[in-house]
């Protein structure tokens, strides 16, 4: 996750890093993606960059929290529902927000879809990651 450094930042300049990096891992898989692309892309200088993120590994994770939220924050009104829907209907309507979120979001989809066609140890990782927050996030609801 990123460093204080990172949300010390303005927004303006956060949302540069983060837009960078969801081009650079929308077109490339996490291997293939360059940090050197994603700096150059924001406009922040090599070394900024490790101010605000240990690594590649640290800022790719953030960027399934970001998705894993943004989708929750896409589908919520349905989640608000789920106890006064039958349990298919309330499936039926989340698979539907689920297409919806992703033509809404055509690179996060790439993003994904990436991960998943590796099925690796950093797969786990995010996958962890992402449930943590989620059941997290729901609990709450």
């Amino acid at each position: 996750m990123p460093n204080q450094t990172f949300h010390n930042l303005p927004n303006d300049k956060q949302n540069r890093i983060i837009e960078a990096a969801i081009n650079e891992f929308s077109q490339r898989d996490y291997e293939s993606a360059m940090i050197s692309k994603i700096i150059k892309d924001a406009h922040i200088p090599r070394g900024s960059f490790y101010q605000y993120f240990e690594g590649k590994k640290d800022l790719y994770k953030f960027l399934f929290t970001i998705i894993a939220k943004d989708k929750l924050s896409f589908m919520a009104d349905e989640m608000m529902n789920k106890d006064n829907l039958p349990f298919i209907e309330l499936v039926a309507i989340l698979y539907k927000q689920g297409i919806a979120f992703a033509t809404a979001h055509p690179k996060y989809l790439k993003i994904t879809r990436f991960l998943f066609a590796k099925r690796d140890a950093l797969f786990d990782e995010i996958m962890d990651l992402i449930y943590n927050l989620v059941f997290h996030i729901i609990k709450t609801i």
